[in-house]
């Protein structure tokens, strides 16, 4: 048996494709609303979620900063032996748990605080100012080196690193300070005298040789300072590397004076 079907005609027809014009463009402003009301919630919610990341990096900044900060406060007052977990946990006022998430192993710690060291009490001065006197820029930044005018605890502070590296007494982590801080004041160092170099006040191929020259001058100066403490004498020392720094840079500052 055949089932009938049904004959559309053609005013039917242009009723259903009006009816469904209509719908379109009934819909269509709806549809847009409803995709721009989406949208702007998407855009709000990942602001957000990129303000909430930001503010949660600036805090762990601020709490690695402070661990960092109570660190080289305890390797000055109390020495390098002092930098335990739980001491510097404690000094900066920070769970020993958070320490560990910023700091997993003691030796990342004295690494940093080595780092930290050189970066804050060694700076570039005017080194790169070809207004001045390649020498005494030179004599300024390597005299950053040496103690600062009664301060006689920080030639103890810097042979203290060396003995506690050393021996069977050893602390594992005082070799890895002294060994950061070296390099680091190494690289600052040779950077100083490559710029010299760049500038045309002495060869690239000397810059190596006078920045061990350099530190191993420091070092001789701080060690006279610890075995012969009453002849310690900070403005002969800076004439010491004032003589060195004229002595690199050569006749090519004569210019300058």
């Amino acid at each position: 048996m055949e089932i009938p079907l049904m004959r559309v005609g053609y005013s039917d027809g242009l009723f259903v494709l009006v009816w469904f014009a209509y719908v379109v463009v009934r819909a269509a402003p709806l549809a847009a609303h409803r995709t721009a009301r989406c949208a702007a919630r998407c855009t709000a919610h990942c602001a957000t979620q990129r303000a909430v990341q930001c503010a949660g990096k600036l805090f762990g900044m601020a709490i690695r900063e402070k661990i960092v900060t109570a660190a080289l406060r305890l390797a000055v007052t109390r020495g390098i032996g002092s930098l335990s977990v739980r001491r510097v946990a404690v000094e900066a006022g920070v769970g020993a748990t958070t320490l560990r998430r910023y700091f997993p192993t003691q030796v990342e710690l004295h690494r940093v605080v080595a780092e930290e060291f050189v970066r804050r009490s060694v700076d570039d001065l005017s080194i790169a100012d070809d207004k001045r006197d390649p020498s005494q820029r030179l004599f300024e930044c390597l005299a950053q080196l040496l103690p600062s005018r009664g301060r006689t605890a920080a030639v103890e502070g810097w042979f203290g690193p060396h003995r506690l590296s050393a021996g069977s007494d050893a602390i594992p982590g005082a070799r890895v300070i002294v060994e950061s801080t070296h390099r680091l004041l190494a690289e600052r160092v040779r950077r100083w005298l490559t710029i010299l170099a760049g500038r045309g006040h002495l060869r690239p191929e000397e810059v190596d040789g006078h920045a061990f020259s350099a530190l191993t001058l420091v070092n001789g100066l701080y060690l006279k300072a610890l075995l012969h403490p009453d002849q310690a004498d900070l403005d002969a020392a800076k004439n010491t590397i004032r003589w060195f720094a004229e002595r690199v840079v050569g006749s090519r500052s004569a210019s300058y004076r």
